[in-house]
């Protein structure tokens, strides 16, 4: 509703007020009228995201996925979080998933930039050779 082009902007303020106004800072909510105001409030969630980018590097840490063919166990996880932080003198805040398609290996994104080391990247690329 406050994103919605035809709700008045003084009705979506009485919204944000009821909803905000006790629960965050003053200068959140401020910020948060701003953003009505000013009909960028569906940029919020951009905003957000670029926000929690900046926190992180100012705190020295990057986000990294894993994702594998099977259920890595906590020793595992750990120890690669462990491998990275050493060489990137980082700190890493991974989340690990599972994907049976990768078949095997590990695919690691970094931020915008993915190492993939499946097997079935693997295979794909040796298909592409195949075909030529």
């Amino acid at each position: 509703m406050l994103e919605h082009p035809l709700v008045r902007t003084a009705d979506k303020k009485q919204i944000a007020s009821q909803l905000w106004a006790s629960r965050v800072q003053p200068v959140t909510f401020n910020f948060l009228c701003l953003l009505l105001d000013k009909r960028r409030f569906t940029a919020l969630a951009a905003i957000a995201g670029r926000f929690h980018q900046l926190l992180a590097a100012q705190k020295r840490q990057v986000g990294v996925t894993l994702t594998t063919a099977i259920d890595l166990n906590d020793a595992e996880i750990t120890g690669l979080r462990k491998e990275l932080e050493r060489q990137w003198d980082r700190e890493v805040v991974m989340e690990a998933k599972v994907d049976p398609e990768i078949l095997g290996g590990a695919v690691l994104q970094i931020g915008d930039q993915v190492v993939d080391g499946s097997i079935r990247a693997r295979l794909d690329a040796l298909k592409a050779t195949l075909i030529r």
